[in-house]
């Protein structure tokens, strides 16, 4: 359920000069272009506060590479997680090639779900990937409507981020390739070979932004020096798409652009329901090495560190619920090696003060990442 109610967690939310808020009643639901281009003459869109309200049944979906499924759980039941509500992979009922497509499927590392209305007869799709495979499926059936494979060319692609724009185009990050893409997957001109490349190295996350009309990523930048591991090259910025869905564009928009308060950039989450912020996860905070996890302010492009026992470093996914709660996921050992270094089986939930409340188990899952199962971009 998701509901227009004020909490510590969410306010300030609205400007006061568009504060008019509806309360709304619960609603049940269970080609390749030149790299970027910097734009300093641009006008910095202003936020439009206003919130989507999609019901949200609060599942959490998570990339279990144990089994190369998206899983989604509900929260509401025991520490426990059995069968999942709603799981997702590649198969040849759901339309994907034996061949071409399911044997590139393995290692999910993001899942969305997202309301559309451009794929005729779907109100609903996901877009994932795993391995060398991006895709956009509906939802709930998981029937493939847009694919694009990968070679194994070394480096490899490494896809950690997806998302899809209200044009029905995909955006994927490659943490092997070191790019962002918009590849021109809408269904009025689909194509698996026309996209528009933005360069960035390390490239960790995506996310579309409504209120601005502006891609979030993270990764890093040569600001400041050549060197990958100068702190001052860490960032999170958004791009522009200056195309059309058969022809997309990307450049950057510097005006958005903030240097991280830690290395390593890993996740860029919306922060429900307050539209001028966003949680941020990076490998390790630059003063307190434990630390990890910020509230990101749109405006004032400033950093909040996240209260209490929440704030830890590499937190691979980070959201809040719609009551407020914090959900993450960490690797069993942070900073090791080996698949414990990336993969959990265990989910925790903290107050919106960061406060740790309780655990979620799926025994013997391997979750990379984890997403608060919402269907709005905000």
């Amino acid at each position: 359920m998701k509901y227009l109610i004020l909490t510590k967690m969410r306010a300030p939310m609205l400007l006061a000069n568009v504060l008019k808020f509806v309360l709304i009643g619960l609603i049940f639901t269970g080609c390749k272009k030149g790299n970027q281009q910097l734009d300093t003459m641009q006008t910095t869109a202003t936020p439009k506060l206003t919130i989507e309200s999609t019901a949200c049944g609060c599942w959490i979906a998570g990339t279990n590479q144990d089994n190369n499924q998206i899983e989604a759980y509900d929260t509401t039941t025991t520490v426990t997680w059995g069968t999942p509500k709603w799981s997702f992979a590649p198969t040849t009922a759901r339309g994907y090639s034996s061949t071409a497509e399911i044997p590139l499927w393995g290692g999910p590392t993001d899942v969305k779900l997202r309301n559309t209305t451009v794929f005729s007869g779907y109100s609903q799709v996901i877009v994932t990937a795993g391995g060398r495979l991006a895709t956009i499926a509906a939802y709930p059936s998981g029937n493939k409507l847009w694919t694009v494979g990968y070679s194994a060319t070394a480096p490899q692609v490494d896809i950690h981020s997806t998302e899809i724009l209200p044009n029905g185009n995909i955006a994927l990050a490659s943490a092997g390739r070191n790019w962002v893409r918009v590849y021109a997957s809408a269904p009025s001109a689909p194509n698996h070979s026309t996209f528009s490349e933005f360069s960035l190295g390390s490239a960790h996350a995506v996310l579309w932004d409504p209120s601005i009309q502006r891609l979030w990523v993270i990764g890093w930048l040569p600001i400041n020096s050549a060197n990958y591991w100068d702190p001052l090259n860490q960032v999170i910025t958004a791009l522009q798409d200056t195309g059309t869905a058969a022809n997309p564009g990307l450049k950057e928009d510097i005006n958005y652009r903030a240097i991280l308060p830690g290395k390593y950039g890993h996740e860029i989450s919306p922060y429900y329901y307050d539209n001028n912020k966003l949680w941020v996860a990076v490998q390790v905070d630059n003063t307190d090495t434990n630390k990890g996890v910020y509230i990101f302010d749109k405006t004032t492009k400033t950093f909040t560190p996240v209260s209490g026992a929440a704030n830890r470093n590499f937190v691979k996914g980070v959201g809040n619920q719609p009551a407020g709660t914090i959900v993450e996921i960490r690797p069993k050992s942070a900073g090791g090696t080996g698949e414990d270094s990336w993969q959990n089986d265990t989910v925790k939930f903290y107050s919106h003060n960061g406060t740790f409340m309780y655990n979620r188990i799926k025994p013997g899952a391997k979750f990379y990442k984890v997403k608060v199962f919402d269907p709005d971009y905000q």
